[in-house]
């Protein structure tokens, strides 16, 4: 051949005199004909393949970090992704949950139920003589004198029948 000829996009020729190019390896691309080396993709996006010329997002509820390479990594329960090509997991606040894994909104915890801490999986009833009346509850609260919850879960405490205490 009389001519040299640029590699394309997805592949790159480091060495003068290469007689043909190579693929970028998984987690690198290079975006341009002729490029003489593959760049490692931005925090959040991945090369799946050998030889890409572009680095894809990861949808909500995953991420890519510097070492996802070619793949997205399921955000933890109690934790969520809230956007496409994100690279941490952020925690649920407490009064909220994420309960399985890939999560992109956090659930608020419904009345009668609550989450003291961030990063919760689940929401946890108040105890029988404690209730929530709002969502997104962090606490209980104890029950007035002289009303109850006669359960767990419970979003609201009740007057005692006339003749009947609390107790």
């Amino acid at each position: 051949s009389h001519v040299c000829t640029n590699c394309i996009a997805g592949k790159f020729a480091i060495e003068a005199g290469m007689a043909e190019c190579v693929d970028c390896a998984i987690g690198m691309f290079a975006e341009t004909a002729g490029s003489p080396v593959c760049s490692m993709c931005a925090p959040g996006k991945i090369a799946a393949t050998n030889g890409s010329a572009v680095c894809l997002d990861c949808e909500a509820g995953k991420i890519a970090s510097a070492e996802s390479m070619g793949a997205c990594t399921a955000c933890p329960a109690g934790t969520i992704a809230a956007d496409d090509g994100l690279d941490i997991c952020t925690a649920c606040p407490a009064g909220r949950f994420a309960s399985g894994s890939s999560s992109s909104v956090c659930e608020s915890c419904i009345p009668g139920k609550f989450s003291a801490l961030e990063g919760s999986s689940t929401c946890t009833n108040c105890e029988a003589g404690y209730y929530a009346a709002e969502g997104l509850a962090t606490t209980c609260h104890a029950c007035a004198l002289g009303t109850i919850t006669a359960q767990d879960g419970t979003p609201t405490c009740t007057d005692c029948q006339p003749g009947t205490i609390a107790g």
